[in-house]
């Protein structure tokens, strides 16, 4: 009986790689366990392999190889997603919001009690820039990180559509129209794309594009006997 073990290396990101090792190693070492594999971490080599990002070597039978190398592979694009909307959501944005000058009065309140309100509720900056006296439209800035701005933005718009309805005028914000959250969404996946553009998590991400025949194809062409053991039994 005759059993081939191969190696296969996953490049991972420097911002993944504690993620994907886990406290003292345990995230990897299971698994390494699970899959019946030896994984080992190869840190960046600046001398020998400038161009090779840091990447963990699982050695192993074919199949259990490529169910490890998955693994490792999603739980690094996780780490990656949740660094993107730590991003996204610690980014300050800045949304206008355009009211017709009959309805900023129900938005503003009393002594400007209505907005301030929804600006500490939602800890964002919401008011009304000066030089707009007279004018049809008004401009109502509100900044903030990102999901509290939408969110406080999405209020403004509830509590504009409330005063319209007082006075028997349809509401402007139609609750059923998503075009504002789908532009938001084009806007979060426009920076989702800039993010990735990144020379490095490029190279990284069409490493983990390469599928695992191609890796068992070279690892094989290429392989010395420390990267390929043939164990015979008799």
């Amino acid at each position: 009986m005759t059993t081939l073990n191969i190696t296969s290396f996953l490049p991972v990101d420097p911002q993944d790689i504690g993620f994907v090792m886990g406290k003292n190693g345990r995230t990897m070492m299971g698994v390494a366990r699970a899959h019946t594999v030896v994984i080992t971490y190869k840190p960046y080599n600046p001398i020998y392999s400038p161009d090779v990002p840091p990447s963990f070597m699982i050695k192993g039978a074919p199949s259990n190889v490529s169910a490890a190398y998955n693994a490792l592979r999603d739980i690094a694009t996780e780490n990656m997603r949740r660094r993107w909307v730590a991003s996204y959501e610690k980014t300050k944005v800045e949304h206008i919001l355009e009211v017709d000058a009959e309805d900023i009065g129900i938005l503003i309140g009393a002594g400007g009690n209505t907005i301030r309100t929804l600006a500490s509720n939602h800890q964002v900056e919401a008011f009304v820039p000066r030089g707009q006296m007279g004018d049809e439209k008004v401009n109502v800035i509100i900044r903030g990180y990102k999901k509290s701005a939408s969110i406080a933005l999405g209020k403004a718009q509830e509590i504009v559509d409330e005063g319209r309805r007082r006075r028997g005028v349809a509401a402007k914000y139609d609750p059923f129209d998503d075009t504002l959250i789908i532009n938001q969404l084009k806007k979060a996946d426009e920076e989702y794309e800039r993010l990735i553009a990144d020379a490095k998590v490029q190279k990284i991400i069409e490493a983990n594009d390469r599928s695992f025949e191609e890796f068992s194809a070279e690892q094989e062409e290429e392989s010395s006997d420390e990267e390929i053991e043939v164990i015979i039994e008799e």
